[in-house]
This record gives structure tokens, C-alpha cells and sequence, in this order.
């Protein structure tokens, strides 16, 4: 008798932000996340003016660099420094979104 296969998962950056109701469980059995997706990530935390959503934000992002696994070819150092440096373009009036829309 063949094991059922692993389902395994890179979550969407949308996906981390609001996953499944039914949790991740639900859509795969191990999940991963890009660095890419924790550098959209570290810009939303500072993407608000809201320091309590600010704040909230951050735990997530901790949480989720703990808790899922994150493919590296492009490391926290570069998605931390990304964060800062589109959120300084930000305040300099620019725009960072893509044709996707706001990251935050």
C-alpha cells in the first residue's frame, strides 16, 4: 500500500496575510513562505499609521517567520531592508505597490 503524498504549499503572500478559516491544515500538510513574501510582509507592518495595527502587525510577522518555513534564496536582512527602504519611497510620496496592488 502506497502513503498518501505530502501536500506541500509556498503561500501567496495573501495567503499569509488572511488564510483559510479553516487554517492551513486545511490546503496543505507542510507550508512554506518566500523571503520575497516576508519582505511585502515587513513592509506592511509599517505601512499604517496605526500604532496598535502597527504593532499587531509585527507580532504577526514574528510569528510567522517562527512558526513557517521561509525559502531563502533572498534573506530576512534584504526583506527587513526592503520594508524600510519602500517605506521611505512611501513617505517621499512614491508609490512601491505593483500592477498587484497594495502589499499592506
Amino acid at each position: 500500500m502506497t502513503e498518501p503524498a505530502v501536500r506541500q504549499v509556498l503561500l501567496d503572500t495573501s495567503v499569509v496575510i488572511a488564510p483559510p478559516s479553516a487554517g492551513l491544515a486545511s490546503i496543505a500538510d507542510v507550508v512554506a513562505v518566500s523571503a520575497i513574501s516576508v519582505a511585502e510582509l515587513e513592509y506592511g507592518v509599517d505601512a499604517t499609521d496605526d500604532l496598535v495595527e502597527r504593532q499587531r502587525r509585527r507580532r504577526r510577522l514574528s510569528v510567522i517567520v517562527e512558526e513557517i518555513e521561509v525559502i531563502i534564496p533572498f534573506d530576512e536582512a534584504v526583506a527587513e531592508s526592503y520594508g524600510l527602504l519602500a517605506n521611505l519611497v512611501r513617505a517621499a510620496g512614491g508609490d512601491t505597490r505593483g500592477p498587484g496592488g497594495s502589499i499592506s
